[in-house]
């Protein structure tokens, strides 16, 4: 039966992902700033395991913890497919990913020792058992081919780490055995296993969600109030473990969930609210509208406002206003941090350094090589971090090159690739023209004729 909430409780659903379950420390980290409390937390995969730390108070541990994972500390890295020492590149440590894949499936699977360790050092079972938290996870039984979604008291008292494991033994590892019955991971039957909550009874639900592999049903959220949290990029694999990827992604998760919760505002960036400046840009928004150069860039005549929003990203035309959307679209077109949260005055500060250094580092540019470089970047993208465009200069560099070029039809063709793979190009460069006639120190609607 699901436990009495107050007005500051939830219940928290912690979906899998492998090491992309530092975001769930990073939400964790908001949820203490915020004063939320939780009286049920149900978890699959690296869920489950970050659930029980949660269930335990131990956010120190759960910090140091993913502060210091690397493989070795998962699997049994075996000698022949460990790095040497003298080529540290991999975060992974492995030599050779076909020839891992080789001994998975000469081994049927990885040792999962050290992970099924670390999780008896860390876990307080009989804490959790008397926390008043209640805990369940997902995991998948390969015995009789079922899932089981498991509540604490159905737990054998002792066993709570094995399940713990159970859950997350991804299926490239062995497979758990639990009393002459063998499991794998959680996520193979409900990577984000809100049903389970809402089968408790609870109503008012908090989930995480981080985008992980498995089977991840869309929640049934009629009649509840659930607050659904995803990370809004992508930016690493389920099994990075580069130091500074679980960083980011871990801070991802603080400003999602700042964000969700209303500490922020914005699209794509963390902006602080700052109602002031921001009505002060919005009538240097509306008067340079006006301006013969900036209707020429916005493609209209002076006025053109409501054709600005067309020209916005899909994910910025509904916005409640047209300011922030610009002001990261520039910020966009110039590659300035993402992962960051920021002040409104902050944020301008960014966009006037990195502009000033995309003027002063002028980028030679040729037709025929451009596009082929874009087609690189677009594989990139839609593979890697999406926290920066992937470009060894900021988009907006290369926007101003292809002013450069020598033919009406080059430029054409080239800015087409360009904005194409990068929509918020055209209204960046727009903010970024208004800031050059703010800067000129007389109103915008005055200075062009």
């Amino acid at each position: 039966m699901g436990k009495t909430a107050d007005d500051r409780s939830y219940a928290l659903v912690l979906g899998g992902g492998g090491t992309k379950g530092a975001y769930q420390i990073g939400a964790w980290r908001a949820f203490r700033e915020l004063g939320l409390r939780f009286h049920a937390i149900v978890g699959a995969s690296v869920g489950a395991l970050n659930g029980a730390l949660m269930a335990q108070g131990a956010y120190d541990a759960a910090i140091e913890l993913w502060r210091s994972v690397t493989i070795d500390r998962i699997v049994a890295v075996p000698p022949s497919l460990a790095r040497t020492q003298r080529n540290p590149a991999s975060h992974n440590r492995f030599a050779s990913f076909a020839e891992l894949n080789r001994f998975i499936l000469r081994n049927h699977g990885l040792d999962a020792q050290p992970l099924r360790d670390l999780i008896h050092r860390s876990v307080d079972e009989p804490f959790i058992r008397s926390s008043g938290v209640d805990f369940g996870i997902t995991t998948y039984e390969l015995t009789n081919l079922k899932a089981l979604s498991i509540f604490l008291e159905e737990i054998p008292e002792g066993l709570l780490a094995d399940y713990l494991l159970a859950s997350a033994s991804f299926p490239a590892f062995h497979a758990t055995e639990i009393q002459g019955k063998r499991f794998t991971d959680g996520g193979v039957f409900d990577n984000v296993p809100y049903r389970m909550a809402r089968s408790r009874g609870y109503r008012r639900i908090i989930v995480v969600d981080i985008s992980g592999l498995g089977v991840n049903r869309k929640p049934d959220v009629v009649g509840s109030e659930t607050v659904y949290i995803k990370n809004s990029m992508e930016m690493g694999s389920i099994f990075d473990l580069n130091q500074e990827f679980i960083r980011r992604f871990m801070e991802l998760g603080y400003l999602d969930t700042m964000r969700v919760f209303g500490r922020y505002e914005g699209i794509r960036y963390f902006v602080s609210p700052d109602p002031e400046l921001a009505a002060e840009l919005a009538r240097l928004v509306q008067d340079a509208v006006g301006v013969p150069s900036i209707a020429r860039l916005i493609g209209g005549a002076p006025g053109a406002a409501p054709r600005l929003r067309e020209h916005l990203p899909r994910d910025m035309r509904e916005y409640r206003d047209l300011v922030l959307p610009l002001v990261e679209c520039a910020a966009l077109a110039l590659d300035v941090d993402r992962v960051r949260a920021y002040s409104l005055p902050e944020l301008l500060a960014e966009i006037r350094t990195a502009y000033e250094g995309v003027r002063r580092d002028e980028v030679a540019i040729e037709q025929r090589e451009f596009r082929p470089t874009l087609r690189l970047v677009r594989r990139a993208l839609h593979a890697g971090d999406q926290s920066h465009s992937g470009l060894p200069m900021p988009p907006l560099a290369y926007d101003l090159a292809i002013d450069r070029l020598a033919s009406a039809r080059q430029r054409a063709i080239a800015r087409g690739a360009l904005r194409g793979l990068f929509p918020y190009l055209l209204p960046g460069r727009v903010f970024l023209a208004i800031l050059d006639l703010s800067s000129q120190g007389r109103p915008a609607a005055a200075s062009g004729s």
